[in-house]
């Protein structure tokens, strides 16, 4: 798989989940599924996680509008772990979600479990995202623009 494929996949998968959690959470609360407090505390764990592995996908994206990105390939083992550990990661949090939804549990119990996940995924995919999307340099327009949001990586 071309390198490029393989941030284009990530890219999408990322941003197109993400924002469809959000959506699956303010749903739930207006179906009164969860009630301010659950919403509200789900939003505040999931943002910084979602925040941190969007960025660079969403500077990637911009920046290569126009221009396409090398032909470098990458190991099948190196593409399926990120997408494997992308989609694990995603399936925890529908299911966390929809299983409050479901049958609600006390609130401290479910932000546990919300940052169980986190803690068990997001290591593993900050390096493999930091490494696919590779560190801007300086006069890089990626750089340019993470420098734009505060971001120095």
């Amino acid at each position: 798989m071309s390198k490029s494929s393989l941030k284009n996949w990530l890219s999408l998968t990322y941003i197109i989940s993400h924002f469809g959690i959000i959506v699956l959470v303010i749903w739930f609360r207006l179906t009164e599924k969860y009630d301010d407090s659950t919403m509200k505390s789900v939003l505040s764990v999931l943002s910084p996680l979602f925040t941190a592995y969007s960025i660079p996908m969403v500077v990637y994206i911009v920046n290569r509008r126009h221009k396409p990105d090398s032909g470098k390939k990458v190991g099948r083992i190196y593409a399926f772990t990120a997408l494997f550990l992308s989609f694990l990661l995603i399936l925890f949090l529908l299911a966390i979600l929809i299983r409050q939804a479901i049958t609600p549990d006390d609130i401290g119990s479910f932000v546990v479990f919300l940052g169980l996940g986190e803690s068990l995924f997001g290591p593993y995919l900050v390096y493999l995202i930091g490494n696919l999307f590779d560190k801007p340099r300086d006069g890089d327009s990626t750089a340019e623009s993470l420098r734009g949001l505060g971001v120095d990586r």
